[in-house]
């Protein structure tokens, strides 16, 4: 702000209060009356007188977008000692003044790009109202946004929270993994009886002349949680909006665009070499056998026709094929060892086939 500049010298904005009419314009002879005269005060006092810009200097330099942050700060110094809201604000809404300033403070608090600050007027305007759904929509997770804020409502109290500190999705995902989240691919750490029945399964392929790569064994459930919901984002299985949150993995999987989001969840499914279709036309679980130590993704290779003995001995001549999930005499070779194949999960066995 301009040193040595005052608002009109007429003005004063706390003798709102202390004129306030008993009983206040609503007929209640109460404290919320007078508070929000105060603050209606406050942003007029900021507001009306002209200056360069049709304003008061005050106002012009705290709510131009280069000072907004600045705007947000100094008229929260002078109405945040009554951080709550009176009436309600946004669509269909009272609308009081001093209200609609304390929710463009606070929107714009917790403002997240592409969308830009708003001008603190208070005046419901279309950017306000846009900006209130936009925030009911990311941090409320309202299925349908009203655009309403009401006293001690969960968006009142959703805003009145510090904002967030979450992380957008996309590729830097796979490094906080693989330090917070780590899978493995060492067949110890399935549990038994999987673990042997595998085991003697690869073998019989090896012993045949396949060669077994494997590529995960027990799953950290916070990794299978971001494959989850990036495939299904990046797939378009549903709404970035849709994604439920995790205790201890701070991401954020809505970017505020559409576009923006699938692209960041694709990053990840890429990251992660995530089956997609028509190699895996499913989801990877939330909660799965990878999870319990009760499955395997590995890929199975060989060259023409092998012969491979079953449980019992017996030996069978199976064929190679590209897509193991159509070549059903390798999945029936697996079940004679306790091993059964997911049938659109191109590398995944089990112990149930799931």
């Amino acid at each position: 702000m301009k040193s040595g500049r005052r608002g009109p010298a007429s003005f004063n904005p706390f003798a709102t209060l202390i004129s306030c009419p008993t009983p206040g314009p609503t007929g209640k002879n109460d404290f919320a009356e007078p508070l929000a005269w105060l603050r209606a005060g406050v942003c007029r006092f900021l507001g009306d007188s002209p200056g360069p810009l049709g304003q008061n200097d005050h106002a012009a330099e705290l709510t131009s977008p280069v000072n907004s942050d600045a705007a947000a700060t100094q008229i929260g110094a002078i109405v945040r000692w009554s951080d709550f809201i009176i009436h309600s604000v946004g669509q269909g809404g009272v609308n009081e003044l001093g209200d609609v300033c304390l929710i463009q403070e606070r929107l714009n608090i917790h403002m997240r790009p592409p969308n830009l600050l708003l001008f603190i007027s208070g005046l419901m305007d279309d950017a306000t109202l846009l900006a209130i759904e936009e925030f009911q929509r990311r941090v409320v997770k309202l299925k349908t946004q009203d655009g309403l804020i009401s006293p001690g409502g969960k968006t009142d109290r959703a805003l009145a929270q510090e904002p967030s500190t979450l992380v957008l999705s996309g590729k830097s995902w796979k490094a906080w993994a693989d330090t917070h989240a780590q899978n493995s691919s060492d067949l110890e750490k399935l549990i038994e009886p999987f673990k042997t029945s595998l085991k003697t399964f690869i073998a019989a392929l090896e012993t045949g002349g396949a060669t077994v790569s494997v590529e995960a064994t027990r799953r950290d459930a916070k990794r299978a949680y971001l494959f989850h919901w990036s495939w299904k984002i990046g797939l378009e299985k549903c709404k970035p909006e849709d994604a439920t949150a995790m205790i201890g993995v701070p991401i954020e999987w809505d970017h505020g665009d559409l576009t923006k989001s699938k692209t960041a969840a694709n990053e990840m499914v890429a990251a992660f070499g995530l089956a997609v279709p028509p190699n895996s036309n499913v989801a990877p679980a939330l909660s799965s056998n990878h999870i319990t130590g009760k499955a395997v993704d590995m890929e199975i290779t060989w060259n023409g026709k092998l012969k491979f003995k079953k449980k019992d001995g017996t030996e069978v001549e199976i064929a190679h094929k590209a897509n193991v999930n159509s070549n059903t005499e390798l999945h029936a070779l697996g079940e004679t060892y306790g091993v059964k194949k997911h049938l659109s999960d191109a590398p995944h066995w089990s112990i149930n086939g799931r």
